[in-house]
C-alpha cells in the first residue's frame, strides 16, 4: 500500500485581518496560533510551507547575483516589468438586487480594483508615492476576460447564495461556529486557482457586516497562501469594505502572494526575535519587529518602535499590519517577496490566456475522460503537481487537495511548439512511488493513441525525496495537425497502477489537459519580448524584440490612461527588412499626456491576427534603458537616432561601420541630446 500522508487541507489556515471602527476596538488575528498548530498536526503543511519560503529566499538570490539589481540589493522591477494576475469576482449577495449593499455594482467593484492597482504602484491619493516613502509593486489585477469553459466574462460573477445554510443571517463562519461553512458557499462559484486569483464578496462574517453600527472588531476579510486546495484559495472579504479607500484589498492580496504580517511570532506587547530577518518574523529585512498592540492609535513619526527603541520611519504606515494610519504602503523587501512569490509558486498566474479574448478555434471535445477514482477522497497526494512543456509552466495540486480526479485546463493553459523541434515535458509529483505519463493528440480524432504517447516514468525505487520530477524528450512528428490547439493528456498515479491509459480511472491520483499548437517547420510563433521603456528627451521611448516577424504586417505602439481599459493606437511602424530571427525596435510617444499610465506594442499578422506585448507601466522622469548606448532604429533606411548614458555636456567621439564594416560615419558630438546622421 501506499504511504498515507496527512492532508494539511484538514487543517488549512487562512489569514484573517480585523478591521475596526469603534475606537476602543482594537483588532486581533488568529493567525499565529491556528498557523503554528497546522504546522504541528501536518508534516505535509510544513514541508509545504519549507519549500515555498526556500523557492522564494533563492529566487531573489539568483536575482541579486545578476546585474538586475540597484546598487541597494533590490531586484530590479521599475516601469519597465509589470505582472498582470487575472481576477474573478464572485458577489455572493442574498437576492438583493444589483447596488444594495450585499450587491454591490459593477462600477463600485471595478473602482475598488483600480484602488488596488494604485495602492500597488503608490498612487493612490492620500498615500506615500514611490517617490515619498512608498514602494511600487508591479503587479496589475485585471478583471477577467474569458471564463474556464471559454465564453466571454466580465470577470465579476453574481451568485444568489441565500439558500446556504445560516448564509442569510450570518455571512460565513471564520473565528466561530455561527454562519455557513465556507467551503460549501465557495462550492456556489469557484474558478480555477492556477488560472485566476478568486475574491469572494459576502455580506457577513461570523455574523458581522462591518457597516455602520458594528460593534466591537470584526473580520474584514482573509486570504490563503498559495498552495491551498482550489476550494478555499483566494481572498473572502466583506461588501462593506469593497469600496476604492478600504485597504482590506490590498492587505489581503499582500497573503495571496506570501506576504506575513509583520508582527509574525509577536504577541500582545511582546516583540518577536530578528536575529536573522530572512528566516524570523515576516522573513523580510526591511520591516522593522513589531507587536500586535502597536497601532491602536496611529504612532507619531517623532515616536519610536517599543521593539527596536529607533523611530518608526515610516514602519508604522505598512499595510501589512494593523495600522490605523491614513497613508498606507509596502516596503522595497515586501515587494521582493511578492515578485518572488508569483515567479515561483503562484507562476500559473502569469501563464494563463484568461485575459485574452475568447479564442476563435477552441480545443475539440475529449473523445473520452477519466470518469471514476477508485479510492475516492483519499489521501495520499498522488498526481501531478507541476507541469512544464515549452512556454507552459503550471503548478497545480493532487488529487487529495480538491477530490478532483479530472481537470481541463485547455482554454487556459497551453503552448505552441513547431514540428521537427524537440522540447522537453517534465512533470512533477510529490508523495510515494508513482507512475506519470503524457500524450499529445497530435491528429486531433479525440483520442490518444498509443504512437502518441510522450512521457512514461515511474519514481525511481528507494526514492525517498517528497518530490520526483519525470522528463522525457519530445520531438514533434512531421503530418500533424497544424495551426489549431489539439490536447495534451498528463497523468499521475500509484505506481502499482504502471498500466493505466489515458482514458482510464485513477487509483489515487489525477489527469489534466492542456493544449499545443504545432506550428509548421520553420515558422516561429510570433515573440514579442525584452520590453523596456524610459524617457527620451521628453519622449516615452519603448523598446522591444521581435522574433520569427516575416508574417508581420506592422507594429503599433498603444497607450492608455492609468486604468489601464483602453489602449489607442499612438504609431505604427513596420517590420525590418531583410527578415532576421530577431530585430530591435525603438518607438516613442512623443506627445506623452499627463494621464498616460500603461504602454504596450501590438503585432498585427499578415492573417489579422494579433500578438501582444506586455504592458509597461509609465516611466519615471529619471529612468533610462541602461547603461548602454541606445541606436534606433536599426537596421535603418535613413535617421540614425544615438542616446548615450554619459552626463550632459560631454563630448563623445562616435564611429559608425555598416554590416560590413565599412566606415559610414565618424566624428565628434555633445551629448545631451539626439544626433540625427542623414545619408
Amino acid at each position: 500500500m501506499p504511504t498515507r500522508i496527512l492532508p494539511y487541507f484538514t487543517f488549512i489556515i487562512f489569514f484573517v485581518f480585523f478591521f475596526t471602527f469603534i475606537v476602543h476596538g482594537q483588532p486581533r488575528c488568529g493567525f499565529d496560533h491556528l498557523h503554528n498548530q497546522l504546522l504541528e498536526r501536518s508534516p505535509a503543511f510544513r514541508e509545504t510551507v519549507s519549500q515555498a519560503n526556500e523557492k522564494i529566499r533563492s529566487w531573489i538570490q539568483q536575482k541579486q547575483a545578476t546585474d538586475r539589481l540597484t546598487t541597494n540589493g533590490r531586484v530590479i522591477n521599475g516601469a519597465e516589468t509589470i505582472y498582470e494576475i487575472p481576477v474573478v469576482i464572485h458577489v455572493m449577495h442574498t437576492g438583493g438586487i444589483i447596488g444594495t449593499q450585499y450587491n454591490p455594482a459593477d462600477a463600485q467593484l471595478t473602482n475598488m480594483i483600480d484602488y488596488l492597482n494604485q495602492s500597488f504602484q503608490a498612487t493612490w491619493a492620500g498615500y506615500s508615492s514611490a517617490t515619498t516613502g512608498g514602494t511600487r509593486v508591479p503587479f496589475r489585477f485585471v478583471l477577467a476576460q474569458r471564463a474556464p469553459d471559454c465564453t466571454p466574462t466580465t470577470g465579476i460573477i453574481r451568485v444568489n447564495a441565500g439558500a446556504v445554510p445560516d448564509y442569510s443571517s450570518f455571512g460565513i463562519r471564520s473565528q466561530t461556529t455561527t454562519g455557513a461553512i465556507e467551503e460549501d458557499l465557495k462550492a456556489l462559484s469557484v474558478w480555477p486557482s492556477n488560472q485566476y486569483y478568486n475574491i469572494w464578496i459576502v455580506n457577513r462574517i461570523d455574523g458581522k457586516d462591518g457597516y455602520a453600527g458594528t460593534v466591537g472588531p470584526f473580520v474584514a476579510g482573509y486570504a490563503y497562501f498559495p498552495g491551498a486546495p482550489n476550494r478555499l484559495d483566494g481572498t473572502i472579504m466583506l461588501a462593506s469594505q469593497a469600496i476604492a479607500g478600504q485597504s482590506t484589498l490590498p492587505h489581503e492580496m499582500g497573503h495571496a502572494f506570501n506576504l506575513y504580517h509583520t508582527f509574525r511570532d509577536a504577541s500582545g506587547s511582546t516583540c518577536a526575535l530578528n536575529t536573522d530577518c530572512s528566516s524570523q518574523g515576516d522573513m523580510v529585512c526591511d520591516t522593522d519587529p513589531v507587536n500586535e498592540d502597536a497601532f491602536f492609535t496611529c504612532p507619531m513619526a517623532a515616536s519610536n518602535n517599543p521593539c527596536t527603541g529607533n523611530p518608526w520611519n515610516g514602519q508604522q504606515f505598512n499595510f501589512m499590519h494593523y495600522t490605523s494610519c491614513a497613508d498606507q504602503r509596502f516596503t522595497p523587501g515586501q515587494r521582493d517577496r511578492m515578485i518572488a512569490a508569483v515567479n515561483t509558486v503562484r507562476g500559473g498566474l502569469l501563464t494563463s490566456a484568461a485575459l485574452r479574448p475568447v479564442p476563435a478555434t477552441q480545443v475539440r471535445t475529449a473523445g473520452c475522460e477519466p470518469t471514476s477514482i477508485t479510492f475516492n477522497g483519499n489521501g495520499f497526494d498522488m498526481g501531478p503537481v507541476r507541469i512544464r512543456f515549452n512556454t507552459l509552466d503550471d503548478s497545480t495540486n493532487s488529487y487529495s487537495w480538491d477530490f478532483r480526479f479530472y481537470e481541463d485546463n485547455t482554454c487556459n493553459m497551453g503552448t505552441s511548439v513547431m514540428e521537427g523541434q524537440t522540447y522537453t515535458i517534465a512533470l512533477s509529483t510529490r508523495s510515494n512511488l508513482q507512475v506519470a505519463k503524457a500524450w499529445i493528440d497530435f491528429n486531433n480524432n479525440g483520442i490518444f493513441d498509443a504512437a502518441e504517447q510522450v512521457l512514461y516514468s515511474t519514481t525511481p525505487p528507494g526514492y525517498t525525496d517528497n518530490n520526483y520530477t519525470h522528463t522525457a524528450s519530445v520531438t514533434i512528428p512531421s503530418g500533424t495537425v497544424q495551426n489549431i490547439p489539439v490536447r495534451m493528456r498528463i497523468l499521475a498515479d500509484w505506481i502499482n497502477n504502471n498500466t493505466i491509459l489515458p482514458c482510464e480511472g485513477q487509483m489515487y491520483g489525477q489527469t489534466e489537459d492542456y493544449s499545443v499548437t504545432v506550428l509548421p517547420a520553420g515558422t516561429l510563433p510570433v515573440r514579442i519580448y525584452d520590453e523596456r521603456i524610459s524617457w527620451q528627451n521628453g519622449s516615452v521611448l519603448f523598446a522591444f524584440k521581435s522574433g520569427e516577424e516575416k508574417d508581420i504586417m506592422k507594429y503599433e505602439l498603444q497607450r492608455s490612461d492609468i486604468s489601464g481599459k483602453i489602449f489607442s493606437g499612438i504609431k505604427e511602424l513596420y517590420p525590418a527588412i531583410p527578415f532576421a530571427l530577431v530585430h530591435e525596435y525603438f518607438v516613442t510617444d512623443d506627445q506623452p499626456t499627463a494621464d498616460a499610465g500603461w504602454y504596450r506594442i501590438v503585432a498585427t499578422g499578415k492573417d489579422g491576427k494579433k500578438y501582444y506585448s506586455r504592458i509597461l507601466g509609465k516611466p519615471a522622469a529619471n529612468e533610462s534603458l541602461s547603461g548602454s548606448p541606445v541606436i534606433w532604429p536599426n537596421p535603418t533606411r535613413g535617421g540614425i537616432y544615438i542616446t548615450l548614458p554619459l552626463p550632459s555636456g560631454l563630448s563623445a567621439y562616435i564611429a559608425i561601420t555598416d554590416t560590413q564594416g565599412r566606415l559610414v560615419w565618424s566624428g565628434n558630438r555633445a551629448t545631451g541630446s539626439p544626433i540625427t546622421i542623414q545619408g
